[in-house]
């Protein structure tokens, strides 16, 4: 019964190719099981980063999907970046997920990143491994839209923008997880505040990545 009411509530189209019937088809879902490693000035001398996709084609439409509402779509998320996560060889760890701008957070009911991240550690735990979600950092109201901005704009943006307002429980890898790593600025961003915090960042992971 609750299914076929989600059905009647929300899009029952793929994300990726909008074939009906299906969330998240397998050819989409083979599309963006990759892992690769990301490579940015912006990322340099700081802790690995990987995305399991390019950002184009379905990965694309599937990000711009998620954020523009079909919160339904969180649990592939999640699904993808635990994956990746075990292809990590990840064992216990600790997820932060890139804060959004405050704008961007009230319009999609909250960070999509920390939703898609509490799946991704429900997942994680069904392989024993223990995982959790700690929303460390908040982003300055102040903050631009990065969209359209090159590098050097992006990384100013940024500047002094994220502030640590809980700190992981010591003991196990922290591991940062957003969903587009364009210039590399937000990650350099989030690693550089936490470890000023004093909160090493073991890596980063994105579900997809410019090209």
């Amino acid at each position: 019964m609750l299914n076929a009411l989600l059905d009647l509530l929300l899009p029952r189209f793929c994300a990726g190719c909008r074939t009906q019937g299906t969330r998240w088809c397998t050819p989409c879902t083979d599309a963006t099981d990759g892992l690769f490693t990301v490579r940015r000035a912006a990322l340099e001398k700081r802790p690995p980063a990987h995305a399991l996709a390019p950002y184009n084609g379905p990965a694309r439409r599937f990000v711009i999907a998620y954020k523009d509402g079909r919160r339904e779509l969180a649990p592939i998320m999640g699904a993808h970046f635990a994956k990746a996560l075990l292809r990590l060889e990840t064992r216990d760890v600790t997820m932060v997920p890139a804060p959004s701008r405050w704008s961007a957070a009230r319009k999609r009911g909250g960070n999509h990143i920390a939703r898609a991240a509490e799946h991704t550690a429900k997942a994680l735990t069904n392989h024993q491994i223990t995982a959790q979600v700690v929303p460390a950092l908040k982003m300055a109201w102040r903050t631009r839209d990065s969209a359209g901005l090159n590098p050097i704009q992006r990384a100013a943006n940024l500047h002094g923008a994220l502030t640590v307002v809980r700190k992981p429980p010591p003991g196990t890898p922290v591991v940062l997880l957003d969903d587009v790593i364009t210039t590399g600025a937000t990650m350099a961003a989030c690693i550089d505040a936490l470890a000023a915090a004093g909160i090493p960042v073991a890596a980063a992971v994105s579900f997809t990545a410019t090209i």
